[in-house]
């Protein structure tokens, strides 16, 4: 028996993929190059017994995600990120020093990526969703770099972005997996 031993198996592509940013920054989908999927770790805490150690799983934490983009000169996501973290509350120190503005959770989510962002992974057919749908929750950008320049090379200019969040959901034929688990 073949490993794939029907004609109708479709492995899920790499480079069959989209992100759809429900944003203010006006980033557009064919800017991202790469992204990571989303991927969690469950923590434990230990109990002794006797000469025993036994473990249980406690809390939940989803991991950060990166993101590469190409940095474009008519749609400038340097531009877009700049002011995307002002409106996100920040403020550079002022000329004597003072500065009262504090960047915050609420307004980095609402001026920035939006309270959902979803990579949406295509079939070979075409079919956006048929091959899952990721759905991040309550992203914000934690760090933003803005590349490097070089006379060595001619590639383009890429910014690499790394994105927190709160969780998580994957939905396949637009229904969330975790529900369908019994």
């Amino acid at each position: 028996m073949t490993f794939w031993d029907s004609a109708h198996l479709e492995p899920k592509r790499s480079f069959k993929f989209y992100v759809n940013f429900g944003n203010k920054f006006g980033l557009q989908r064919w800017m991202v190059k790469t992204i990571d999927l989303p991927s969690f770790e469950v923590s434990e805490t230990a109990h002794t017994y006797l000469n025993y150690e036994y473990y249980f799983p406690g809390k939940v934490t989803w991991s950060e995600i990166g993101v590469t983009l190409v940095d474009p000169v008519n749609k400038d996501a340097a531009e877009a990120f700049i002011k995307g973290l002002k409106a996100g509350g920040y403020a550079p120190p002022s000329s004597n020093g003072d500065t009262l503005e504090t960047v915050s959770k609420a307004d980095m989510v609402t001026h920035g990526l939006g309270s959902e962002m979803e990579i949406v992974q295509i079939t070979a057919a075409g079919a956006k969703g048929e091959g899952g749908l990721w759905k991040l929750h309550n992203p914000w950008i934690k760090k933003v770099e803005f590349g490097k320049h070089s006379y060595e090379e001619e590639g383009l200019l890429e910014l690499t972005m790394t994105i927190k969040y709160d969780y998580a959901k994957y939905l396949k034929g637009g229904k969330n997996v975790a529900d369908s688990v019994s």
